[in-house]
């Protein structure tokens, strides 16, 4: 097989499994890759006849799969499913202003701000918030200035290509920091054991918990529900800003804030924009970072949930705790994880991820290779994950949501019932009941 692009084109990009995390055109030797567009970032051709078939472009990409070290585990086991780690954290940056800023308890930012005042690196690559709407209103940015890092807080769910950094890194003579989605960050590494120079550059991973992401589309449909046109938006607030947990907030150019809760961007977004691949992922908790940074769970503060994976990751946290930059607690007890973010990560995406990719291998349609982890699940909980996912493909189809969003309180209420209350329903919440009092659950390779 000659290994170049068309691989990735054929197995990855035409079979729905990209996940858009920029790596292959980052590590094309010949910059013989590029993206469709500034705001559709599927890899294209730019010039295939410049290609001198490397390979490096199938080497980096995770499309269709890698191995975790949580892969030995049970799914069962709640701490197991979090991969290598020393210590699991709660915790909030000290400085008021990334604090009250931040989407929840502002580490990133602060530990990012730390890591340039004391040299540990001399740029660092975020995603940045702006308005240019040629960019999406946010772009990949490498950089070490502060007030940059500051506007590049609070999530943002549109897929961006930060593995395109890498042929910066390859070609600049300075030590990184890099904040990464799962895919993006496995990318990362793949390319580390290619290129041994982007080894030594990267100092030190930031990586996000991540359920899913969206195509560019989102922002769009965000505005059509808000009754917003594009031509009167100047910027994105944020996609959870204000409080927990938050709105997806813009600004318009007469200085008008408008906002839509966090629930209804979620439920739309994930049912009509979210990327196949996300679906079909289970490494939501980073594992190839020196830290791993979400949500702590349940809305109920404004704090950090951080898994320390590494020894640097270790000595970083303690510097600042001894610097007054950050606050953090231990609870990587089990009594405490069961009550944080991570039960619901693991049934969401880990197990629902699991489930999915074995119906697609049984019925011989392309999927993602994951090692498969023994555990206990539900019978409901395999027919509801494959129910919705089959149903989200139907509505993520251009005509059927053409359809839909011709009337915005069709989207809300079609997004709601598939990834909100579907799954509360009286009727499955019986059927889960009667199963447990009567059926055993499936002890399976899921």
């Amino acid at each position: 097989m000659v290994r170049n692009f068309n691989y990735i084109k054929n197995e990855v990009v035409n079979s729905n499994l990209c996940s858009r995390c920029g790596a292959c055109v980052g590590i094309c030797p010949k910059q013989v890759i590029t993206f469709k567009s500034n705001v559709n970032y599927e890899p294209t051709w730019s010039s295939e006849e410049g290609c001198i078939n490397c390979g490096l472009c199938i080497d980096v990409c995770p499309a269709k799969g890698y191995s975790l070290q949580a892969d030995n585990k049970n799914i069962n086991d709640i701490s197991g499913n979090l991969g290598r780690f020393i210590d699991v954290y709660e915790g909030k940056a000290l400085d008021n202003y990334i604090n009250s800023n931040a989407t929840s308890g502002g580490i990133v930012t602060a530990v990012l701000i730390y890591l340039l005042k004391c040299k540990e690196v001399e740029k660092v690559v975020v995603v940045e918030n702006t308005e240019d709407s040629k960019d999406g209103y946010a772009k990949v940015t490498v950089t070490s200035n502060i007030e940059t890092i500051l506007n590049s807080m609070q999530s943002k769910y549109i897929q961006l290509p930060v593995g395109k950094v890498i042929n910066e890194i390859r070609n600049k003579k300075e030590n990184i920091a890099i904040v990464g989605l799962p895919c993006q960050l496995a990318a990362i590494d793949k390319a580390s054991q290619k290129l041994p120079v982007i080894k030594s550059r990267i100092k030190f991973k930031i990586g996000l918990f991540c359920g899913f992401t969206y195509t560019q589309d989102s922002v769009e449909d965000m505005l059509k529900i808000m009754e917003v046109k594009e031509i009167n938006l100047k910027r994105i607030v944020g996609w959870r800003n204000g409080g927990l947990p938050g709105n997806f907030t813009v600004e318009l150019n007469d200085g008008t804030i408008k906002a839509l809760p966090f629930i209804k961007e979620h439920s739309i977004n994930v049912t009509f924009n979210a990327l196949n691949r996300c679906g079909l992922c289970k490494d939501c908790f980073a594992e190839y970072a020196d830290i791993s940074l979400g949500d702590i769970g349940g809305w109920r503060s404004k704090e950090t949930l951080i898994v320390s994976r590494t020894d640097k990751a270790e000595q970083i946290l303690a510097e600042m705790v001894k610097n007054n930059l950050i606050r953090i607690k231990s609870i990587r007890d089990s009594k405490y994880l069961k009550k944080t973010v991570i039960p619901f990560m693991i049934k969401e995406k880990i197990i629902k991820t699991q489930i999915r990719n074995k119906y697609l291998k049984s019925k011989n349609i392309t999927n993602v290779e994951w090692e498969y982890r023994k555990g206990t699940i539900s019978k409901i909980l395999k027919i509801e994950s494959l129910l919705l996912y089959r149903l989200s493909l139907l509505l993520r189809n251009s005509k059927v949501k053409r359809k839909i969003f011709k009337n915005k309180y069709m989207a809300i209420v079609v997004g709601e019932l598939i990834y909100y209350r579907l799954s509360k329903n009286i009727l499955v919440r019986a059927m889960k009941k009667l199963e447990k009092k009567f059926l055993k659950d499936e002890d399976v390779l899921l």
